[in-house]
């Protein structure tokens, strides 16, 4: 068990015989990384999200993409349930803060070209 963190691009698709069906495909992926995990639940609540921040879909637009970029590598660890992972030498964070920028450089060109953009996460 532990954090598993997903995103994803969407968007509606008209099929023939079953109306709209959603695309779905994955972007990013990101395993105990709880700075990313914290960041994205903060923001949850700023946004007014009252429930646990467990298996929620969380939308992502240009602002927040903009926001990340500028703060991913400052962002502090957090405990949660199965969160963390030991890193003694610093390679687990400096693996997904490279993700993270790609993750944000994927993120804008989905926008770009008409998809949403979703964080989902779960434990």
């Amino acid at each position: 068990m532990g954090l598993d963190q997903y995103a994803f691009k969407v968007r509606p698709v008209l099929t023939d015989n079953e109306g709209e069906k959603e695309e779905r495909e994955e972007i990013a992926y990101w395993r105990k990384f709880s700075p990313l995990q914290a960041y994205m639940e903060d923001l949850y609540h700023d946004r007014g999200g009252e429930q646990e921040f467990n298996c929620i879909e969380l939308p992502l637009d240009t602002d927040t993409l903009d926001d990340l970029a500028e703060c991913y590598q400052k962002l502090q660890d957090r405990e949660g349930f199965f969160w963390n992972v030991r890193d003694d030498d610093g390679s687990h964070r400096k693996h997904n803060e490279e993700l993270v920028a790609q993750f944000i450089e994927d993120a804008r060109a989905a926008l770009n070209d008409g998809w949403k953009v979703v964080y989902y996460s779960w434990w």
